[in-house]
C-alpha cells in the first residue's frame, strides 16, 4: 500500500476510535445474556490485514447492513473493530470482550480499487446476545452440558479386508503419512464440533474413518429383522439417537381391548415426562415456530433470508428441551401391539356415533369410547372415513377407508391400526403417520394403499416419533417434504413389509432424512420399487432445468445451527430406481450421515449435483450396493463416492456388472481436505467421467490449508474381480496410479492425494 494509504488508514482508525458511538437502543433482558455476537463467518484476507466475509448471518450485523445498503458486503472485508485490528482467529475473542447491547464500529476496505477518499467504509452496529443468536451446535459449550448418553458403536477392533487391502497399497505408494495426516485433521475437526445434538454415530467415522464399512454393518445388519419384528424398530431407534433402551420380556400377553387402554394411557404419561421442561403455554408458540422454520426451509431458503429467523433458532433451542429417552419410551408402549399384529373382535353390532363426533366419522362403527380426554372408535366391515383431527385411535376391521389427517396440537397420541381394504391416508398439510411434538402410530395390514401430506407426512418425527408399517400390497407414499421416514428431532420409520412394487415421491428432505437429533428411516423388503424425489423445488445453484432434493438416505445439519442426524434406505430385494436432483441418495451435510443400503437386484440411480455416496461440510455418505447389475447416473459434480470440506464420501458396489457415468468431481475424488473412495468388488464395469478430478484423482484443497501443516485429500477408486473393465480417464485393467504432484507455487491447489487401483484379484 503506498504510503498516502497508510496514512489514511492511520487517521481513519483514529476517527473510529473517537468517533462517539450512536444511542444505544434498549436492551432486552435476553439480550443482555450469553456473551456478545456479531453474526459472521470469516477467513483470513489474502491481502494481509483483516478477514474476508464469507458469510453473515441472521444478527446484529445483518440488522445493520439492512440499514447501509449501500455497503456490499461482497466487495469488502474487514479490518478492524474499534480501532483494533482483526484476523479470523481473534475476531471472535475480540467480540466477546464486550457486552450484548454495545455498540461498535466497524472499519471495512473495499477491495476493488477505489479512490482513497472512498475505499474505507465504517459500520455502526449494537452487538447482540451469542445465547439469544446461536443453534444447539453452540450451546453444548455456552451451557457447559455434562450429560452422557448411551452410545452402540461397532466393537470390532479387527480392520476388514477392505482396509486391510487399502492400507497395504497405500503403504507401498508411500502415502501412509498423509493418509495419517487427513485423518488426524478429522479427529480434531470431530472434537471442536461436539454440539449439543451430536450423535455418536455420526462422530465415529471421524475418529475412526478406517471403520466406516464396520459402522455401515452395525447401522443396517438388523433392519432386515424388522420384517418379522416390526416392533424391535424402537431399539433402531435407541441405538441411532443414542438414547437409553430397557430389554423387554417377550410379548406373549393377550390381545385385546384392554391391553390396547393400558398402552395409551401408560403411554400419554411418558409422552407429558418427554415434554415437561417445555411451559404448556409456550407449546403452542414453538409449534408454530417449528412448523414456519420446516416451511422456509423446504424451499431452500436459509436462515439468513428468513423475514423471522429468530423464530426458527427459538424452535431449534426449544428442543434441547425434550426428553428424548421419555418420548421413546412412550412409543415402546407399542412395540407389543406391533409385534403380535393386535387383532381385537369386532362384534357385529352397530352403535350409534356420539354426537361429538357427528361429522367426524362417515359409516358404521361398532364402538366408541372416550378415555382420558382421547376418542377411540372401532369400525366394522364398512367403507368408512375418519376425521383424526378429533379422533386419537382407530380400529377398523375392514372396508376401503378413508382418513383425513391435519397439523395437530401438541401433546398428542395418533393411533390407526386397518386390518383390510384399499385405503387412503390424507393430510391437508400435516399427513397421516406424523409424530408433531407427540407419537402417531400408523399400521396397515392389507391393501393397495395411499398415503399422502404436504409438509411431514408418512412417518415422520417432528420434536416426536412417528411410526407407518404397511404389511402388504401395492402401495404410494406421496408427501411434499420432510416426508416417507423423516424425522427433525425425533424419529420417522417407514416399513413396508409387502413384495409387490411400491412408490415413494416427495420433494425435498425425505424418504431416509434425518435432520438434527433425527433418524429417518424407510425399510422396504421386497419389490421392484421407485423413489422419486426430483422437483418442483428449484436448484440450490440456479441451473436450468435442475431440482433439489435433500432426499434418499440423507442426513442433514443445519450448517452453523445444528448438526445433523441419520438418513436409511434399507431396500432388501426388487430391481429398484432411485430419481433424485441436487443432493440425493447416500449423503450427508454439516455432521449428518446418510446411508443406502441396497441389497439385491439391477437397480438404477439417477441424481444430480451431490449424489451417490456423496458428503459436505463434515459429514458423511455411504451407499452401499450388494448385488445386481447397477447403473449409476450423476451429474455436474460430486457423485459416487465424492467428498467436499472435511467430510467422507463412499460407494460400494459388491458384485454385478455396473456402468458408472459422472461428470467432475466424481467416482472416488474429494477435495478440501476430504476423503472421497469408489469401491466395486466384484464384475466388468463401464466408468465415464467428465474431468480430471475423478476415478481416484482429487481436486484441490484450499479451505483449510495451512502452508506449515499441510493436509490433502484422499481419493481412491479400487476396482477388483473383473479383468475387461472400461476407463474413461486414461486408466487400464491392473494398473496402479499414485496421484501425488504438488504444485509447488500454489500448494493448496494441488490436486492429490489420490490412488486408482484395478486388479483381477478378488478381495472375498
Amino acid at each position: 500500500m503506498p504510503k498516502i494509504s497508510t496514512y489514511l488508514y492511520s487517521i481513519l482508525l483514529l476517527m473510529t476510535a473517537c468517533t462517539s458511538p450512536p444511542e444505544k437502543p434498549p436492551i432486552t433482558q435476553d439480550e443482555t445474556t450469553g456473551n456478545a455476537f456479531l453474526g459472521v463467518v470469516t477467513n483470513d484476507s489474502a491481502f494481509g490485514k483483516g478477514v474476508d466475509i464469507v458469510r453473515v448471518l441472521p444478527g446484529p450485523l445483518q440488522l445493520a447492513l439492512n440499514k447501509k445498503l449501500e455497503l456490499d458486503i461482497k466487495t469488502v472485508r474487514l479490518i478492524s473493530i474499534n480501532r483494533q485490528p482483526i484476523s479470523a482467529k481473534t475476531l471472535k475473542p475480540i467480540i466477546a470482550g464486550y457486552q450484548p447491547g454495545e455498540t461498535v464500529v466497524l472499519l471495512f476496505e473495499k477491495n476493488k480499487f477505489e479512490p482513497e477518499e472512498e475505499r474505507f467504509i465504517s459500520l455502526d452496529v449494537s452487538l447482540g446476545s451469542e445465547e439469544q443468536w446461536t443453534g444447539p451446535i453452540s450451546k453444548a459449550k455456552l451451557l457447559k452440558t455434562t450429560t452422557k448418553r448411551p452410545q452402540y458403536l461397532p466393537d470390532s477392533i479387527d480392520k476388514n479386508e477392505i482396509i486391510n487391502f487399502v492400507s497395504n497399497k497405500s503403504t507401498q505408494n508411500d502415502l501412509g503419512k498423509e493418509v495419517s495426516n487427513l485423518y488426524a485433521l478429522f479427529d480434531d475437526w470431530q472434537k471442536n464440533n461436539q454440539g449439543f445434538h451430536s450423535l455418536s454415530r455420526v462422530m465415529y467415522p471421524f475418529k475412526s474413518p478406517e471403520k466406516l464399512l464396520e459402522l455401515e454393518y452395525e447401522i443396517t445388519h438388523s433392519i432386515p429383522e424388522l420384517k418379522h419384528h416390526p416392533g424391535e424398530l424402537f431399539h433402531t431407534i435407541a441405538h441411532n439417537l443414542d438414547l437409553a433402551y430397557t430389554k423387554h420380556e417377550p410379548c406373549n400377553i393377550s390381545n385385546n381391548r384392554e391391553n390396547l387402554m393400558d398402552s395409551i394411557s401408560r403411554a400419554d404419561t411418558k409422552l407429558a415426562a418427554a415434554y415437561k421442561k417445555i411451559k404448556k403455554d409456550n407449546l403452542k408458540q414453538l409449534s408454530n415456530d417449528f412448523y414456519y422454520l420446516l416451511s422456509e426451509l423446504s424451499q431452500l431458503r436459509t436462515l439468513i433470508s428468513q423475514t423471522d429467523p429468530l423464530a426458527s433458532i427459538n424452535a431449534m433451542n426449544t428442543s434441547m428441551l425434550i426428553n428424548y429417552d421419555e418420548l421413546l419410551a412412550a412409543a415402546t408402549e407399542f412395540r407389543c401391539i406391533l409385534n403380535n399384529k393386535l387383532d381385537i373382535e369386532v362384534k357385529n353390532s352397530v352403535v350409534t356415533v356420539p354426537v361429538e363426533l357427528k361429522n367426524s366419522i362417515t359409516g358404521q362403527v361398532t364402538k366408541v369410547v372416550k378415555s382420558d380426554q382421547r376418542w377411540i372408535v372401532y369400525g366394522g366391515g364398512d367403507n368408512n372415513s375418519y376425521d383424526m383431527s378429533v379422533i386419537d385411535v382407530v380400529y377398523d376391521q375392514a372396508g376401503n377407508d378413508t382418513y383425513y389427517f391435519s397439523k395437530p396440537d401438541p401433546i398428542n397420541l395418533k393411533l390407526v391400526i386397518d386390518k383390510s381394504g384399499n385405503d387412503k391416508y390424507l393430510g391437508d398439510d400435516i399427513g397421516p403417520a406424523a409424530g408433531w411434538f407427540g407419537l402417531s402410530i400408523l399400521v396397515d395390514h392389507t391393501g393397495n394403499d395411499y398415503y399422502q401430506g404436504k409438509l411431514a407426512a408418512n412417518a415422520t418425527g417432528m420434536m416426536g416419533i412417528g411410526v407407518l408399517i404397511d404389511y402388504a400390497g401395492k402401495d404410494i407414499y406421496a408427501g411434499d417434504h420432510f416426508s416417507n421416514g423423516a424425522a427433525y428431532y425425533g424419529a420417522g420409520l417407514l416399513l413396508d413389509l409387502g413384495d409387490e412394487a411400491d412408490e415413494y415421491q416427495s420433494a425435498t428432505f425425505s424418504q431416509g432424512f434425518g435432520g438434527p437429533r433425527g433418524l429417518g428411516l424407510i425399510y422396504d423388503y421386497s419389490g421392484n420399487d421407485l423413489y422419486h424425489a426430483n422437483g418442483p423445488t428449484p436448484s440450490v445453484y440456479g441451473t436450468p432445468a435442475v431440482h433439489a432434493s435433500f432426499s434418499q438416505g440423507i442426513g442433514f445439519g443445519l450448517r452453523h445451527y445444528d448438526s445433523g442426524g441419520i438418513g436409511i434406505i434399507y431396500d432388501q430385494s426388487g430391481s429398484d430406481r432411485y430419481v433424485g436432483g441436487e443432493f440425493s441418495q447416500a449423503g450427508g451435510y454439516y455432521w449428518g450421515l446418510g446411508i443406502i443400503h441396497d441389497n439385491e437386484g439391477n437397480d438404477n440411480y439417477n441424481g444430480n449435483r451431490y449424489s451417490q455416496g456423496f458428503a459436505a461440510h463434515q459429514a458423511i455418505g455411504i451407499l452401499f450396493d450388494n448385488k445386481g447389475n447397477d447403473h449409476y447416473q450423476g451429474m455436474t459434480a460430486a457423485c459416487q463416492g465424492a467428498a467436499w470440506d472435511v467430510a467422507i464420501g463412499l460407494l460400494v458396489d459388491k458384485e454385478g456388472n455396473d456402468t458408472y457415468r459422472g461428470d467432475g468431481l466424481c467416482q472416488g475424488s474429494a477435495a478440501m481436505q476430504a476423503m472421497g473412495w469408489l469401491i466395486d468388488l466384484d464384475g466388468t464395469d463401464h466408468y465415464i467421467a467428465g474431468s480430471e478430478s475423478s476415478q481416484g484423482h482429487s481436486a484441490n484443497n484450499t479451505y483449510h490449508f495451512d502452508p506449515k501443516k499441510p493436509v490433502y485429500s484422499w481419493s481412491m477408486l479400487i476396482d477388483t474381480g473383473g479383468n475387461n473393465d472400461f476407463y474413461s480417464n486414461k486408466r487400464e485393467n491392473n494398473q496402479i496410479i499414485r496421484f501425488s504432484e504438488i504444485n509447488k507455487e500454489q500448494p493448496a491447489e494441488s490436486h492429490i492425494h489420490g490412488l486408482f487401483i484395478d486388479t483381477d484379484q478378488p478381495l472375498f
